[in-house]
């Protein structure tokens, strides 16, 4: 039996801190779609998650700058907890379409209609992995027929966790 850990802060600031990461990400974002369906990454709810809250800051600037006030917003476990509420309930609403997170919205959140997770924070840990995949893919009332997207960028030797989700 393999003990699996995730990665030390120092070894996680070194990857997300890597030139160009975030901007490739951000660059897939804007131009990526699904051939099948004709849909956007870019026009979907989605919700990234960031090694640490200076880089969901970071990352939440970006896209702030480039699709404008309100779109995204960058939230983490300093953000007062009635800040927090009020925020997730916009995101729910699809009032700010893209949340970007430190290590917050990992458990315990639920945004049925949000269809995009973009890991922007590496993981070992498969518990993390499903997790995070989780937050995307409950099943929405309203469109029972969404797809879950989820996006993860594999650093160098790095092990890759895969599971299929069937509905």
């Amino acid at each position: 039996v393999r003990a699996w850990t995730d990665y030390t802060p120092k070894k996680l600031d070194r990857i997300i801190r890597e030139a160009g990461r975030d901007e490739a990400a951000i660059r897939l974002f804007l131009e990526l779609y699904d051939k099948e369906t004709g849909l956007a990454l870019r026009d979907m709810k989605s919700i990234w998650y960031c090694g640490g809250r200076d880089h969901a800051e970071r990352v939440a600037e970006k896209l702030t700058d480039i699709l404008g006030e309100n779109y995204a917003l960058a939230v983490s476990g300093m953000t007062p907890k009635d800040d927090l509420e009020r925020i997730l309930d916009m995101h729910r609403a699809g009032e700010i379409p893209h949340l970007v997170n430190a290590d917050l919205l990992i458990e315990g959140f639920d945004s049925p209609s949000t269809s995009l997770a973009m890991m922007l924070r590496p993981t070992r840990s498969p518990i993390i992995a499903e997790q995070t995949g989780g937050r995307i893919l409950r099943i929405d009332p309203n469109n029972p027929n969404k797809i879950g997207y989820i996006v993860t960028f594999v650093d160098e030797d790095r092990l890759i966790f895969y599971e299929s989700f069937s509905k």
